[in-house]
């Protein structure tokens, strides 16, 4: 079992994305049964973002409507065999695809965002990655239509090697896990079926006058420790009641803030439980990701005392 995470490797992980992870509020306790609930949000951007942004004037990029997100868990590309979707916030939501022979051929990376401006600092994020100097070309211009905004990045052969996007509030890339390999997967059409699932969906209706439009999200009802406190080695069962606005099953992933340690994973009947492996104050925070890909997050504490 892929072992949970510290807040340590998940604060890495913010930093390298430009503050794009949610954000706990500071000095806040949740009692029993109620827990602190927060979405991803967004500060500043981070500067090298900013300035890709602005390189690639950002400012003009078209706006879509806002939509709830897309089942990337149900998205079928001709020819090729999905498996099944990653998840570890706050990097994008994934799945990899194979051909006949079971190699993984295509990598599809989503993020649904809460906003338009949000969902082109994601296209940022993946711009940033390019080695070469000159800006990437628009996907527009290379013939290929999808999103309202995209760019294309090409191997040395030269072959498109990924496709980014952004429809609406939903960022979105396709990349080819080997492009060397014959025959090459053909990247267009996997770029626009992803749009086309996207477009599938209906938009989120116009919010009322003077107000945003919320993304739907899943929703904690309760999340804590059974107990407020144990000792070192003990197993603690989380009361964890949480649901997707979508209708499917969560996925959860937690992690672990010390000066406490510990893991968490689900026992026989289903229930998550965390077991404590050094003394302290424990923050733990639970990602619920939904079946539209949407996330949200809830934090609890525990006292871990020695033995």
């Amino acid at each position: 079992m892929r072992p949970h995470r510290t807040v340590a490797s998940l604060l890495l992980a913010v930093g390298s994305i430009g503050g794009l992870a949610a954000q706990n509020p500071a000095g806040q306790q949740p009692a029993p049964h109620q827990p602190v609930t927060h979405q991803p949000v967004t500060g500043a951007v981070d500067p090298q973002l900013a300035a890709i942004l602005r390189s690639y004037d950002a400012a003009s990029w078209p706006r879509g409507a806002l939509r709830p997100g897309f089942e990337l868990g149900k998205l079928e590309l001709e020819g090729l065999r999905g498996g099944e979707c990653e998840f570890a916030p706050p990097a994008p939501w994934s799945r990899r695809f194979a051909d006949a022979g079971g190699t993984p051929r295509v990598l599809v990376e989503a993020v649904v965002a809460d906003s338009a401006p949000l969902a082109h600092e994601r296209l940022a994020v993946w711009l940033s990655t390019r080695n070469n100097p000159e800006p990437a070309p628009t996907a527009a211009s290379q013939g290929i239509l999808v999103g309202d905004i995209g760019f294309v990045g090409h191997s040395a052969a030269p072959r498109i090697a990924w496709i980014a996007f952004a429809r609406g509030n939903v960022a979105v890339r396709v990349s080819c896990l080997d492009p060397r390999a014959d025959p090459h997967p053909f990247m267009p059409a996997i770029a626009k079926a992803v749009d086309l699932a996207i477009l599938a969906v209906p938009p989120l209706a116009a919010p009322a006058p003077g107000k945003a439009a919320a993304v739907p999200k899943p929703v904690f009802a309760r999340f804590a420790p059974q107990r407020p406190s144990c000792t070192v080695g003990e197993p603690v069962v989380l009361d964890l009641d949480a649901r997707d606005p979508a209708g499917g099953a969560l996925h959860f992933e937690f992690v672990v803030g010390g000066p406490g340690q510990g893991y968490v994973e689900a026992d026989a009947a289903g229930r998550q439980v965390l077991h404590t492996t050094k003394e302290g104050a424990i923050t733990l925070t639970v990602q619920a990701t939904g079946t539209m890909g949407t996330l949200a997050e809830a934090t609890a504490h525990i006292d871990v005392a020695p033995r």
